[in-house]
């Protein structure tokens, strides 16, 4: 096995509006399975882009590379910079993203596999946009 590097600029624009607000790109960077397996994920939000709230049925891992993010679990936002870590458990309401119009933010997310379910803005999401 050899070492793999993460670049965002090389990231897919992520074309998905019931999804993301923003422009946000992301890049599979290892998937193994469906249910059970255990996918790890590149995500770059330009400035002000971040997801629409969101749940998981499984446990999800959010480790700040670069930039200034946000997440915000079950309402409470905590700032993220580089070398942060946050554990978002299972079905916990929550959204992520870059924190202010003017700098971007990149994660990687890890989850073993799961589902998600993507949920309207609601005021909490708005109010922090």
């Amino acid at each position: 096995m050899k070492p793999r590097h993460f670049d965002p600029v090389q990231a897919e624009l992520a074309d998905e509006p019931d999804r993301f607000a923003g422009a946000v790109s992301r890049t599979d960077l290892y998937r193994n399975g469906e249910e059970v397996g255990t996918d790890l994920t590149g995500v770059y939000f330009a400035p002000g882009a971040r997801t629409l709230p969101h749940t998981h049925s499984v446990d999800q891992v959010l480790y700040a590379v670069s930039g200034r993010g946000a997440v915000s679990i079950e309402g409470e936002v905590h700032e993220l910079r580089p070398g942060d870590w946050v554990v978002i458990p299972a079905h916990a309401h929550h959204w992520h993203g870059s924190v202010s119009d003017e700098e971007s933010f990149t994660q990687i997310a890890l989850k073993a596999g799961g589902t998600t379910r993507w949920l309207p803005a609601d005021d909490e999401w708005s109010q922090h946009g």
